[in-house]
């Protein structure tokens, strides 16, 4: 393994790590706290628009975005133009836990960025978005 893999899959650790911490005591799932950025930042979007922004399956999308429902962070409401489509959206629950789970990110991610300078900072993030452009791409 590279080493450049290596680093990228020691940082996923550490952050999926960090996700399952905060999200533990409220009985939820790293995922969760993807789906919880999502869905406050955009609330609205569909279960499909998730799973393309995420990367997860559709299904995978669906059956944590019921569990959600169930534990009353979120609703689920017909698409005004498509009632076929299920557009989610935040409810007070999920809105009160939202400040505190975007402050911890912050600070980790300014915990994990201190040695650089800003100008490494928006050198990295030209870079991984290129990356990420790259991804899914075919050769």
């Amino acid at each position: 393994m590279s080493k450049f893999s290596r680093n990228i899959n020691a940082i996923d650790r550490y952050l999926r790590g960090h996700r399952r911490d905060f999200m533990e005591p409220l009985g939820l799932k790293g995922i969760h706290a993807r789906l919880f950025m999502m869905i406050c930042r955009v609330p609205g979007l569909s279960q499909d628009q998730l799973s393309k922004r995420m990367g997860f399956d559709k299904s995978t999308i669906a059956r944590q975005v019921e569990l959600l429902e169930q534990l009353g962070y979120v609703n689920r409401k017909a698409s005004e133009k498509d009632k076929r489509v299920l557009c989610v959206f935040p409810t007070e629950k999920m809105l009160e836990v939202w400040p505190r789970l975007d402050e911890d990110i912050q600070k980790w991610e300014n915990a994990l960025l201190q040695a650089l300078t800003p100008e490494e900072k928006l050198q990295l993030d030209t870079i991984l978005t290129k990356i990420n452009e790259n991804i899914g791409k075919e050769d």
